[in-house]
C-alpha cells in the first residue's frame, strides 16, 4: 500500500516539474534569452534580485550590472491569480533556476530572496 501511495505521489511530482520547467523555458522566450545566457548573467558576480510590491501589484526583478536579465514576475490584482499563488509560482521557478546553478553564491542570493520576499510575506 505504502509503495503505491509513493508512486501516486511521484506522478504529482513529475507533473509539477515539469510545469515549473515549460515555465522557465517560457519566462524566457518573452525577454526572449537562451536558458545558458540567462545561467550566465545570474552567475556573474554582480547578480541581483529585488521585489517592489503593493496592495495592487508586485514585481520581481532579476539583474546584474548591465540591467536586467530577464522580463520581470509581475502580478496584478483582480488577474485571477492570488498574491499567494504568484509567490508559490514565483517561488518555484526561481527554485529551479537554483537547482540549474553552478556558483554556490547565485544559489545563496536567490535562496535567500526566497526566505526573505515570499516565504515570510
Amino acid at each position: 500500500m505504502k509503495q503505491k501511495i509513493m508512486m501516486g505521489k511521484g506522478k504529482a511530482y513529475s507533473r509539477v516539474s515539469r510545469e515549473v520547467e515549460n515555465n522557465l523555458k517560457n519566462w524566457l522566450a518573452v525577454t526572449p534569452v537562451e536558458e545558458k545566457d540567462f545561467l550566465d548573467a545570474v552567475e556573474e558576480e554582480s547578480f541581483s534580485l529585488s521585489m517592489h510590491s503593493d496592495s495592487e501589484k508586485a514585481q520581481i526583478i532579476l539583474y546584474n550590472d548591465r540591467g536586467y536579465i530577464v522580463a520581470p514576475l509581475v502580478w496584478v490584482k483582480g488577474n485571477g491569480v492570488t498574491y499567494k499563488e504568484f509567490q508559490m509560482d514565483a517561488g518555484l521557478l526561481l527554485f529551479t533556476v537554483v537547482g540549474k546553478c553552478k556558483k554556490e553564491e547565485s544559489k545563496r542570493k536567490i535562496k535567500e530572496f526566497i526566505r526573505a520576499e515570499l516565504l515570510q510575506k
